[in-house]
């Protein structure tokens, strides 16, 4: 692993962030990344449109990378951005030059007019006209065509191409047609697959795009995989799972010929309110992630993981419903197959709504394929009343055959039935006997209740948990919901209200909070929160009087008139010295800070000079620590290093050799 042998110094300054990559190994043993994407809002407070990347930052970022990368892909050509392509040529990168492109036209123009200038001064290898625009719907189709036409006639020696969701490409040949090379967005995590199937997928939404390429050449716009994030689907982001699937990327890269552009470089904090960030391979000071290093590191008997087998025999039957979701859920469906190569086969999905039958997911993919491990998911909820779908039906067709489409057809086409190699089809009802039982719906904060749901055979709770019964402990009232399912089409959502009810709010209040061995202090429950006390001596008053010997603590267990109890706690202490005399020539004595934890700070003011013993005595009178000193005229200043001591309440005295004595408290914690 290069870890072992690499060294990164980094340098941050008024939030510019410097690094040097030092290595003891030859450059030979890095394999460089084909593409990277290139995102520089690395530093807190930078995003896109809200501040201009100073230049020594991206050269900064850049020369991070150059052990690692043979060329970037940038994602606009304002704000700073506009900067990159130069600085990188000049460090030997290739460019992939982004120009942005959203719903402002006069915006877009700026953007296009730059993108053309970088081009023309020889700073770009490659030009892409928009990222997503279809996906985000920010411009038709023909608006993005005409944008792509122009840049092509402005630049005509340099490939142009727009950056699209895979699917969207799909959807709208004719932006494929207008593009010298196809740039897709494929991510095998935002479609919510287990590392495992991740290449499998990946390979499959690759070859769906093949009937829109004409032959045209594929470079993969974006694909990754988040090291940390929330988890989508199947997919969970980690620091392994992320370097998993870039080694089996590359791997896929180097068997097809299909270079790939990995997102991203760094992690950007602005992303991280958008709970997006962890997509970097390097985190956003430039260090390389855990092991990442591996992912450049030679490729030694690659194995190929987006091959397709016979799943695992998870159950008895070809085609089986693992989670059918209820009437009014969005959740997606999922089963698996058994016995059959998975990559042989698709599922296509029927839904009826009213009187009609309707193509799932969509018509530009009427079929879902079968991972690696044999599972299928579908999302049948594309858009108006989909989610009350009475009726659903499956079927296992070879993954080369193209289902009819249905637009509310009156009866499912007879030409799948003779296509299918099995099928199923549900009726959704109502569970009617779906419930839930709390072990108690009021309880009082800090508290817990366990929720029991029943009436069916499978359950999803709203915190994520899939056991008939769970444990919550919520801070506030809360109401749970659990989708009971029966696997055969019947299910209900059922919800239940948890009250929280307060704990008495109540202090203690102590006077004297330090007394003389033999002194009485008053002890007293204030505020209105409480109806009754139960003291740790017993008893049941809101005032009582205590005269402990030593230094003691004291609870208090108070209810409330919900029921709800509280215990709190105060210590009086005990001062161990009988009989002071104060030392008449001792000005002042203050101890600080208060309470301490390490050191004690003591300012000794004195109108003549003279030798004082220092002490300090724990509550029961043990003297902990001694020490003599001359101190002068005016105020002196001493340091006691109290971090071997326990915790508690300790007495600072200060004694002249006559036996005269001053004592203040320290509260030690």
């Amino acid at each position: 692993m290069l870890r072992h042998h690499l060294t990164l110094t980094c340098l941050s300054f008024a939030m510019l962030l410097t690094c040097t990559i030092v290595s003891a190994q030859q450059t030979s043993e890095i394999v460089k990344l084909k593409w990277i994407n290139f995102g520089p809002y690395t530093n807190p407070g930078q995003s896109p449109g809200d501040a201009i990347i100073p230049e020594a930052q991206i050269k900064a970022l850049l020369d991070s990378l150059q052990p690692y990368v043979e060329g970037i892909r940038t994602y606009g050509t304002e704000g700073g951005l506009e900067k990159i392509p130069q600085l990188a040529k000049e460090r030997g990168f290739n460019v992939m030059v982004g120009i942005y492109l959203g719903p402002n036209s006069a915006s877009n123009n700026i953007q296009i007019a730059k993108g053309i200038e970088i081009a023309n001064a020889g700073y770009a290898d490659y030009l892409i006209v928009g990222g997503e625009v279809l996906y985000n719907n920010f411009l038709t189709p023909a608006e993005l065509i005409a944008y792509i036409e122009q840049v092509k006639a402005a630049c005509p020696t340099i490939p142009v191409t727009t950056a699209d969701v895979y699917t969207d490409l799909i959807a709208h040949p004719e932006v494929a047609d207008a593009c010298d090379f196809i740039f897709p967005n494929i991510y095998p995590y935002y479609a919510g697959q287990p590392v495992e199937c991740a290449l499998q997928w990946f390979d499959q939404a690759f070859q769906s795009l093949m009937p829109v390429t004409d032959g045209k050449q594929i470079i993969i716009s974006e694909t990754g995989w988040k090291t940390a994030g929330p988890i989508v689907g199947d997919a969970i982001p980690s620091f392994a799972n992320a370097v998993s699937y870039h080694r089996e990327l590359l791997t896929w890269s180097q068997s097809t010929g299909v270079e790939v552009t990995i997102f991203a470089a760094f992690d950007e904090p602005w992303k991280i309110p958008l709970n997006d960030d962890g997509w970097g391979l390097f985190f956003s000071d430039a260090t390389l992630k855990p092991d990442m290093d591996s992912v450049f590191t030679p490729l030694l008997n690659p194995v190929n993981t987006w091959q397709c087998n016979e799943p695992p025999l998870i159950g008895l039957d070809t085609l089986t419903l693992d989670y059918i979701p209820v009437t009014g859920s969005f959740d997606d469906i999922r089963g698996h197959i058994n016995y059959l190569n998975t990559c042989d086969y698709s599922i296509a999905t029927y839904i009826k709504v009213g009187s009609g039958w309707w193509t799932k997911p969509t018509f530009a993919m009427p079929s879902v394929p079968v991972l690696c491990n044999g599972q299928w998911v579908v999302d049948y909820t594309g858009g108006g009343n989909d989610h009350l779908a009475t009726d659903i039906c499956f079927f296992l067709v070879p993954s080369t055959y193209i289902p009819p489409p249905c637009s509310g057809c009156g009866t499912i086409p007879a030409d799948i039935y003779s296509n299918t190699i099995a099928n199923e089809c549900i009726q959704r009802y109502n569970l009617p006997n779906a419930n839930i039982e709390a072990s108690d719906e009021d309880i009082c904060q800090g508290d817990s209740t366990t929720l029991t749901a029943s009436g069916g055979s499978q359950f999803r709770w709203s915190t994520g948990e899939t056991t008939a019964f769970i444990k919550v402990l919520p801070t506030s009232t809360t109401t749970y919901s659990v989708t009971i399912t029966d696997g055969t089409g019947g299910g209900a959502i059922v919800e239940m209200i948890i009250n929280v009810l307060p704990q008495p709010n109540f202090n203690i209040a102590v006077m004297p909070d330090t007394i003389d061995i033999g002194g009485v202090s008053m002890l007293s429950v204030t505020g209105a929160g409480s109806i009754s006390f139960l003291w740790s001596t017993g008893e049941t008053t809101r005032t009582i009087e205590v005269s402990p010997a030593t230094t003691t603590t004291y609870t208090v267990t108070a209810t409330g008139g919900n029921g709800c109890q509280k215990v709190d706690s105060i210590t009086v202490v005990v001062d161990p010295v009988s009989s002071i005399t104060l030392i008449k020539k001792i000005s002042g004595l203050n101890v600080y800070p208060v309470p301490t934890d390490e050191f004690l700070q003591v300012e000794i003011e004195l109108t003549k000079s003279m030798g004082l013993s220092c002490s300090l005595v724990n509550s029961t009178g043990s003297t902990m620590l001694k020490e003599k000193k001359y101190f002068s005229i005016g105020k002196n200043q001493l340091s006691i290093d109290l971090s071997s001591f326990p915790p508690g309440f300790y007495f600072l005295m200060v004694e002249t050799d006559q036996g005269e004595i001053r004592a203040e408290k320290v509260v030690l914690y």
